[in-house]
């Protein structure tokens, strides 16, 4: 399925602006294969009317940014946030191929001995850091 970005480029307000250009530069950075759709754009005014519509059924905002896969709506910028934050970006959009484990899926793995050993080791690390900023001396690990 095609990832789909509906966006408006006549958008007044600077934070809808920031929202589109921050979905629209991570795909790219990521190399996420998608394609852009002017809401604004004159000859986009029937696929506006049908993507408002739905949204509306399902109880959404209407104003852009819109994510689809094909025709599936998956969601606006609060989705694609916090798809982001729980590193879950690839499942969000839908994408083909073996999804890379989360970190916070790992971590609550019960079999995962090699990922608890990790984060101990992490926490120690910063901890002796912060020891060793507080007393000003060196503590090596």
């Amino acid at each position: 399925m095609v990832v789909r970005v509906f966006y408006s480029s006549l958008s007044g307000s600077v934070a809808i602006k920031k929202q589109q250009n921050d979905i629209i530069d991570l795909l790219s950075a990521k190399n996420v294969q998608f394609e852009k759709i002017d809401l604004s754009e004159p000859n986009n005014e029937e696929t506006k009317n049908a993507i408002y519509e739905g949204i509306k059924k399902l109880e959404r905002p209407i104003v852009p940014p819109h994510i689809f896969s094909g025709d599936e709506y998956l969601g606006g910028y609060g989705e694609f946030k916090e798809a982001i934050e729980m590193e879950e970006l690839e499942s969000f959009l839908k994408l083909p191929g073996d999804k890379p484990k989360s970190f916070v899926c790992l971590a609550k793995d019960e079999s995962s001995d090699e990922v608890v050993c990790m984060l101990c080791m992490f926490a120690c690390k910063v901890i002796v850091a912060h020891l060793s900023s507080l007393h000003e001396i060196s503590i090596t690990t």
